[in-house]
């Protein structure tokens, strides 16, 4: 009779499972020693303390951790990776606990950590100070890679002896799947990607943080043809020379924004981020970033294949730029659904939004208030291309010519439940169009404006204007030649009656309709009535859409910083204004196609290398920064419902 074998006998793997102990006085003083002695199924626990040396697991899935990164440093040798996977390691191989420093990859493989063809775990470890040609702190080729916790720090990738290269700082990503949890990239430094280069990649980083990297194209993060997600995260403090600030993606790319905290970085252009292809953003904010040039929060860039680029309850705050300096868009399909653009200043044109050649761009339950420009489009301006605004407000933004709006060079926009109050356009109207461009303004509202007309054009413009309010009650309600629409197709130029408006700012302002109001059920019936059934009242709550303000929320993320509607460099009343400046072309009947104020446009931001924009101004004159705090008005408004 045959005895049954014993179960150790049967799993002789688990028999002679062991954890190997590295450390002073332990059996192993060198955890290459312990890797190479270790079993199938064994873990290496690594005490406290400093090891010199570099790792190779070998193809062996088994953990090595250490004591805690605080405690536990493998300090490389500099003739290498610290760290190397490149033989098939699986998720089993983990790397744990440790501070990785001193490795020189050279000019193939990751300074701290090098991946290759394997997809080892990695968690809760200290790349810092590793240096390489392509990804300073961790490489990862052809990986699978699961990483939580880790922080990227002071490492740094250089070109090649030829200049070519200097890749992903803090990491380098290549043709892998990679899933982050709480990374954090900071202070490392490249070329391309100073906290992250990705290239035919496919990756999500939720939590975490990229902060104070540095490199020419994509200080924070930069990406090639792959399909990226960024998640409750904050972007802050980085610099790309060229373009880039925060975050670059190619045309190739796929990019989706989620409760991301985009802060205070610097770049050429694009300086919170320069991102082509599909772009879907939403409930982040784009706060304090400066541009040299072109998009100070945000640059998109050719996002004309469908579905483009969609930003959804977006904050865009006091960025800086020449061009653009909220939002610019050139040659993009952009949807804005329930943002706000707030206290942002542009140098030249387009304070909030920047539409340059766009392709359906839609506008739409969005809030653009006390953004300046010094010569078009305080609120937006679209330079050509297709454009409708819907169910929004423009409150308080300052330009030369269209405070709110300006519609240029061939421009076909669509104006339609608009309100705009208390506007200062120092030589044209709260909303321009010049005389090679269409617009379309219907169940609008356009009061109030602090300086300047309510809709300026040249009588030669293709204007449609119906069922809509305009009122000036300081000035004339038109200018540039147009004639007053008042008393026609359903047009008035009364008092609207706002619940609360006044002449000292917007913090105490409503703009709803208020009892008695004129501008009550006389929105055009063709649009649809109100939420409530009722014919269609004008402004931004009128018309089918209008009662969607009820659940608006307040675009953005939270700043646990504070923020600052009155950050530096406003000036309310800056010297070199000039509200009567020659050039001016409200009674001239001039189509707004002047020269740049320097009688050339050489200063005007181009930047090849980006593709850059293209983008001219039409008008002549300058303004003073005026950057008016209104989120007393949006709060208030909100407790009245």
């Amino acid at each position: 009779m045959k005895r049954a074998l014993p179960l150790v006998a049967l799993l002789p793997s688990l028999a002679g499972a062991a954890t190997l102990t590295v450390g002073p006085g332990e059996a192993y003083t060198s955890i290459q020693a312990a890797i190479d002695a270790a079993g199938p199924g064994d873990d290496v626990a690594v005490l406290a303390g400093t090891y010199a040396e570099d790792l190779d697991f070998g193809g062996k899935n088994l953990a090595v951790v250490g004591a805690g990164a605080s405690t536990t440093t493998i300090e490389g040798t500099g003739g290498g990776p610290v760290v190397t996977f490149t033989t098939s390691e699986g998720p089993a191989a983990v790397l744990e606990g440790f501070t990785i420093t001193g490795g020189d990859g050279g000019p193939a493989a990751g300074g701290g950590v090098h991946v290759q063809s394997a997809s080892p775990t990695l968690r809760d470890l200290v790349l810092e100070a590793n240096s390489a040609t392509i990804g300073g702190g961790l490489q990862l080729r052809d990986s699978q890679s699961i990483l939580t916790n880790l922080v990227l720090r002071a490492n740094s990738a250089d070109p090649n002896g030829d200049g070519d290269y200097g890749y992903g700082g803090g990491a380098y990503l290549w043709q892998s799947d990679v899933q982050g949890t709480d990374l954090v990239f900071e202070d490392n430094q490249a070329v391309r990607g100073g906290g992250l280069y990705a290239g035919e990649s496919t990756f999500t980083l939720a939590g975490g943080a990229v902060r104070g990297n540095d490199a020419s194209l994509g200080g924070g993060i930069a990406v090639s043809e792959s399909t990226w997600s960024l998640f409750d995260a904050v972007v802050e403090e980085n610099s790309g020379a060229e373009a880039g600030g925060g975050l670059r993606a190619d045309g190739d790319s796929s990019t989706t924004l989620s409760g991301v905290l985009v802060r205070a970085n610097e770049a050429g252009s694009g300086a919170g981020g320069l991102l082509a292809g599909v772009v879907v953003i939403a409930a982040s904010t784009f706060q304090d970033n400066v541009a040299d040039d072109n998009g100070g929060g945000l640059y998109l860039l050719d996002n004309a294949a469908q579905p483009g680029a969609t930003l959804t309850s977006v904050l865009f705050e006091g960025n800086e730029a020449v061009v653009g300096a909220g939002v610019l868009a050139d040659g993009a399909r952009l949807v804005v659904e329930g943002c706000r653009f707030t206290a942002n200043a542009a140098g030249n044109l387009g304070g909030g939004l920047y539409v340059a050649e766009g392709l359906e761009t839609d506008v739409s339950l969005s809030l653009f208030d006390g953004n300046t420009a010094l010569s078009d489009g305080g609120g937006i301006r679209f330079q050509g291309g297709e454009g409708t605004v819907s169910n929004s407000l423009f409150a308080a933004n300052t330009g030369s010519n269209g405070a709110a709006v300006h519609v240029g060079f061939g421009g076909d926009v669509t104006l339609d439940h608009v309100t705009a109050a208390g506007n200062s356009a120092n030589t044209g109207g709260t909303v321009r169009v010049t005389s090679d461009s269409s617009l379309v303004l219907t169940s609008s509202i356009l009061a109030n404006p602090s300086l300047g007309s309510g809709l300026s054009a040249p009588s030669e413009a293709d204007a449609v204007i119906g069922y809509s309010t305009i009122y000036s009650p300081g000035g004339a309600h038109v200018s540039g030649g147009i004639a007053d629409p008042a008393g026609t197709l359903g047009n008035l130029s009364a008092d609207p009656l706002f619940v609360a408006y006044s002449a000292d700012g917007l913090w105490n302002d409503d703009l709803h309709l208020g009892t008695g109001s004129p501008a009550i059920d006389a929105g055009d019936p063709a649009g649809g009535a109100d939420s409530d059934g009722g014919l269609p009242d004008q402004g931004a709550y009128g018309g089918p859409d209008g009662g969607l303000w009820a659940t608006w929320v307040e675009p953005g993320v939270p700043d646990e910083a504070g923020d600052d509607d009155d950050s530096a460099g406003d000036d309310d009343d800056s010297t070199g204004d000039d509200d009567d400046s020659a050039g001016d072309d409200d009674d001239s009947g001039d189509d707004d196609d002047a020269t740049f104020p320097t009688g050339d446009d050489d200063d005007l931001p181009v930047t090849p290398s980006t593709g850059g924009c293209d983008c001219s101004v039409s008008s002549t004159g300058g303004s003073g920064w005026m950057l008016l705090g209104a989120l007393g008005w949006v709060s208030g408004r909100r407790r009245r419902r």
